[in-house]
């Protein structure tokens, strides 16, 4: 807030961008202390699963807002389209939930650096900021569907599954199998059905994104019964 008074919001912004990348980069310049310091109390590099808890407690705040958001839009006024919308994309959120913690309930996170260690765990924190990112292009969605909204929704999206595979693949360090691979190249297809989905009405986007969602969900419950 003091800040404002002798800035610009302009200038404020790329203070924060600054410090945020300032925050992400500085252990790689701090590494060797920092792993000093791992081994002088005897620490493994792990992302313990108190930790994953919490970015999952962190995840569902997010997901809840996206509900909260759209609970508020759909009150006023009523009728049969905004209640079929609200529907809609309360699915999507709940697949979205599903997809996320299907993974994170899995997740058994030990690495070889400390570098790898606390950039696993920015990896979380992008998953709660692209959550927060889809409520908020969902939101502009349904207000107005242009183009922009669509794309910034299919983009935060697609991002969001993008880190959540990453971080599957980090637990596995990145071993896969011959099903796995192929289940790979197949997100991949359906991150981009994702995409070009931004191009359709707000509805028929939204009905695209919960069937790419279900068969995501079905894939990650054939890799994790193996």
């Amino acid at each position: 807030m003091a800040c404002g008074l002798f800035f610009s919001n302009q200038l404020l912004f790329w203070f924060l961008v600054v410090g945020t990348l300032i925050n992400i980069f500085v252990v790689m310049f701090a590494s060797s202390r920092l792993e000093r310091e791992y081994e002088r109390t005897n620490m493994v590099h792990i992302i313990k699963d108190s930790l994953i808890e919490r970015y999952g407690l962190m995840t569902m705040i997010a997901l809840g807002e996206i509900i909260s958001i759209l609970y508020d839009f759909s009150k006023t006024p009523i009728n049969w389209n905004r209640f079929i919308q609200f529907t809609l994309c309360i699915i999507l959120v709940a697949l979205l939930a599903a997809v996320y913690y299907q993974v994170l309930g899995e997740l058994h996170i030990q690495l070889n650096s400390s570098i790898a260690t606390s950039l696993t765990g920015w990896l979380f924190l992008l998953v709660i900021l692209f959550a927060f990112l889809i409520g908020v292009s969902l939101h502009l969605v349904i207000i107005d569907g242009n183009l922009e909204s669509k794309i910034l929704f299919s983009f935060s999206l697609i991002l969001m599954l993008l880190m959540i595979r990453v971080l599957f693949l980090i637990s596995i360090h990145f071993k896969l199998s011959k099903l796995e691979v192929k289940l790979s190249w197949i997100l991949l297809i359906e991150m981009i059905i994702n995409l070009a989905a931004a191009f359709l009405p707000a509805m028929g986007m939204i009905l695209l994104d919960i069937l790419v969602l279900i068969i995501i969900a079905g894939q990650g419950r054939i890799i994790l019964k193996r």
